[in-house]
Protein backbone atom coordinates (compact mmCIF):
# COMPACT_ATOMS: atom_id res chain seq x y z
CA UNK A 1 0.00 0.00 0.00
CA UNK A 2 1.02 3.30 -1.09
CA UNK A 3 0.45 6.66 0.87
CA UNK A 4 0.52 9.86 -0.95
CA UNK A 5 0.04 13.66 -0.22
CA UNK A 6 -0.36 16.03 -3.13
CA UNK A 7 -1.22 19.44 -3.57
CA UNK A 8 -5.09 19.54 -4.38
CA UNK A 9 -4.59 20.84 -8.62
CA UNK A 10 -2.42 17.95 -9.11
CA UNK A 11 -4.43 15.57 -7.16
CA UNK A 12 -7.30 16.31 -9.03
CA UNK A 13 -6.14 16.29 -12.15
CA UNK A 14 -4.53 12.45 -11.10
CA UNK A 15 -8.19 11.37 -9.77
CA UNK A 16 -9.67 12.19 -13.07
CA UNK A 17 -7.22 10.72 -15.24
CA UNK A 18 -7.53 7.43 -13.09
CA UNK A 19 -10.76 7.25 -12.60
CA UNK A 20 -12.03 8.06 -16.67
CA UNK A 21 -8.61 6.36 -18.11
CA UNK A 22 -8.01 3.45 -16.15
CA UNK A 23 -11.61 2.97 -14.21
CA UNK A 24 -9.32 3.26 -10.64
CA UNK A 25 -11.54 4.79 -8.11
CA UNK A 26 -9.21 5.20 -5.07
CA UNK A 27 -9.83 6.13 -1.63
CA UNK A 28 -8.79 10.29 -1.32
CA UNK A 29 -9.55 12.14 1.98
CA UNK A 30 -8.89 16.50 2.12
CA UNK A 31 -5.87 16.87 4.27
CA UNK A 32 -6.54 20.91 5.03
CA UNK A 33 -7.62 23.35 2.43
CA UNK A 34 -5.00 22.63 -0.20
CA UNK A 35 -3.94 18.95 -0.47
CA UNK A 36 -5.28 15.86 -0.58
CA UNK A 37 -4.00 12.17 0.83
CA UNK A 38 -4.39 9.19 -1.48
CA UNK A 39 -4.68 5.46 -0.49
CA UNK A 40 -3.32 3.38 -2.97
CA UNK A 41 -3.77 -0.59 -2.51
CA UNK A 42 -1.20 -2.69 -3.62
CA UNK A 43 -2.87 -4.22 -6.70
CA UNK A 44 -3.16 -0.07 -7.96
CA UNK A 45 0.59 0.58 -7.26
CA UNK A 46 1.95 -0.30 -10.67
CA UNK A 47 -1.46 1.94 -12.99
CA UNK A 48 -1.26 4.85 -10.20
CA UNK A 49 2.84 5.47 -10.59
CA UNK A 50 2.56 5.38 -14.02
CA UNK A 51 -0.33 8.01 -14.49
CA UNK A 52 1.51 9.81 -11.27
CA UNK A 53 4.19 10.13 -13.28
CA UNK A 54 2.45 11.25 -16.71
CA UNK A 55 0.71 14.12 -14.34
CA UNK A 56 3.66 15.48 -13.23
CA UNK A 57 5.13 15.63 -16.14
CA UNK A 58 3.33 16.88 -18.33
CA UNK A 59 3.48 19.54 -16.18
CA UNK A 60 7.38 20.24 -16.87
CA UNK A 61 7.76 21.79 -20.26
CA UNK A 62 10.94 20.68 -22.05
CA UNK A 63 13.20 24.14 -23.48
CA UNK A 64 14.63 23.56 -26.88
CA UNK A 65 17.59 25.55 -28.34
CA UNK A 66 16.47 26.97 -31.91
CA UNK A 67 18.20 29.04 -34.18
CA UNK A 68 15.86 32.08 -33.06
CA UNK A 69 16.18 31.10 -29.60
CA UNK A 70 15.03 29.31 -27.16
CA UNK A 71 10.78 27.50 -27.27
CA UNK A 72 9.26 25.84 -24.87
CA UNK A 73 7.45 22.53 -25.42
CA UNK A 74 5.50 20.17 -22.97
CA UNK A 75 6.62 16.17 -23.79
CA UNK A 76 2.56 15.56 -24.39
CA UNK A 77 2.58 17.67 -26.97
CA UNK A 78 5.52 15.55 -29.02
CA UNK A 79 4.87 12.80 -31.78
CA UNK A 80 8.62 12.22 -32.92
CA UNK A 81 11.95 13.45 -33.32
CA UNK A 82 14.20 13.27 -35.87
CA UNK A 83 17.08 14.06 -38.78
CA UNK A 84 16.63 15.18 -41.52
CA UNK A 85 19.87 15.87 -43.55
CA UNK A 86 21.84 16.49 -40.77
CA UNK A 87 19.16 18.61 -39.37
CA UNK A 88 17.46 17.79 -35.97
CA UNK A 89 13.31 18.53 -36.26
CA UNK A 90 10.40 17.56 -33.48
CA UNK A 91 7.33 17.41 -34.84
CA UNK A 92 4.21 18.50 -32.22
CA UNK A 93 0.60 16.96 -32.47
CA UNK A 94 -0.14 19.68 -35.02
CA UNK A 95 2.63 17.68 -37.44
CA UNK A 96 4.80 21.11 -37.42
CA UNK A 97 8.29 20.80 -37.60
CA UNK A 98 10.32 22.93 -35.99
CA UNK A 99 14.50 22.65 -35.98
CA UNK A 100 16.20 22.21 -32.73
CA UNK A 101 19.85 22.48 -31.54
CA UNK A 102 20.51 18.93 -30.39
CA UNK A 103 22.05 15.59 -31.89
CA UNK A 104 19.83 12.92 -30.92
CA UNK A 105 22.08 11.45 -28.84
CA UNK A 106 21.64 14.51 -26.47
CA UNK A 107 17.84 14.45 -26.95
CA UNK A 108 18.28 10.52 -25.75
CA UNK A 109 19.83 11.75 -22.70
CA UNK A 110 17.31 14.58 -22.04
CA UNK A 111 14.73 12.67 -22.40
CA UNK A 112 15.61 9.50 -20.39
CA UNK A 113 13.33 9.38 -17.90
CA UNK A 114 10.51 10.33 -20.13
CA UNK A 115 7.83 7.78 -22.30
CA UNK A 116 10.11 8.63 -25.23
CA UNK A 117 12.38 5.89 -27.19
CA UNK A 118 15.44 5.69 -30.20
CA UNK A 119 13.46 3.25 -32.91
CA UNK A 120 16.17 3.76 -35.52
CA UNK A 121 19.56 5.94 -36.94
CA UNK A 122 17.35 8.81 -37.48
CA UNK A 123 13.89 8.94 -35.38
CA UNK A 124 13.23 8.81 -31.05
CA UNK A 125 9.17 8.26 -30.70
CA UNK A 126 6.97 9.38 -28.41
CA UNK A 127 5.65 5.92 -27.04
CA UNK A 128 2.22 7.58 -26.14
CA UNK A 129 1.34 8.78 -29.12
CA UNK A 130 1.68 5.24 -30.54
CA UNK A 131 -1.87 3.96 -32.21
CA UNK A 132 -0.74 0.66 -33.78
CA UNK A 133 2.05 -1.65 -33.96
CA UNK A 134 2.60 -4.03 -36.97
CA UNK A 135 5.30 -6.29 -37.05
CA UNK A 136 7.11 -6.27 -40.72
CA UNK A 137 9.95 -8.30 -42.67
CA UNK A 138 13.45 -8.73 -41.52
CA UNK A 139 12.45 -8.40 -37.73
CA UNK A 140 11.60 -4.99 -37.94
CA UNK A 141 8.52 -3.27 -36.63
CA UNK A 142 6.10 -0.53 -38.23
CA UNK A 143 4.60 2.37 -35.64
CA UNK A 144 1.60 4.05 -36.88
CA UNK A 145 0.89 7.66 -34.86
CA UNK A 146 -1.54 9.83 -33.81
CA UNK A 147 -3.01 11.39 -37.43
CA UNK A 148 -1.70 8.35 -39.27
CA UNK A 149 2.28 8.97 -38.95
CA UNK A 150 4.05 5.61 -40.09
CA UNK A 151 7.70 5.52 -38.03
CA UNK A 152 9.75 2.02 -38.64
CA UNK A 153 11.66 0.32 -35.58
CA UNK A 154 14.91 -1.04 -37.10
CA UNK A 155 15.85 -4.54 -36.15
CA UNK A 156 18.98 -3.24 -34.22
CA UNK A 157 16.62 -0.96 -31.82
CA UNK A 158 13.68 -3.55 -31.50
CA UNK A 159 15.02 -5.34 -28.37
CA UNK A 160 15.57 -1.52 -26.35
CA UNK A 161 11.81 -0.78 -27.84
CA UNK A 162 10.01 -3.72 -26.56
CA UNK A 163 11.50 -3.07 -23.41
CA UNK A 164 10.99 0.57 -23.04
CA UNK A 165 7.36 -0.36 -24.05
CA UNK A 166 6.98 -2.39 -20.70
CA UNK A 167 8.68 -0.27 -18.66
CA UNK A 168 7.66 3.23 -19.84
CA UNK A 169 4.15 2.14 -21.06
CA UNK A 170 3.09 3.38 -24.18
CA UNK A 171 0.39 1.37 -26.20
Amino acid sequence: MIKLVLDLEKANRLDSKLQEEHQVDLTTRQMGEDEMLFIIPSEYEQVFLRVLNEVLEQELPLWFNTYDGNIKVYPSDLLYFEVQSGITVFVNEFYKETVILYTLAELEEMLGDLWFERINKSQIVNLKKITYIRPLLNSKIELTLTGDIKLEVNRSYLRAFKKALNEKGGV
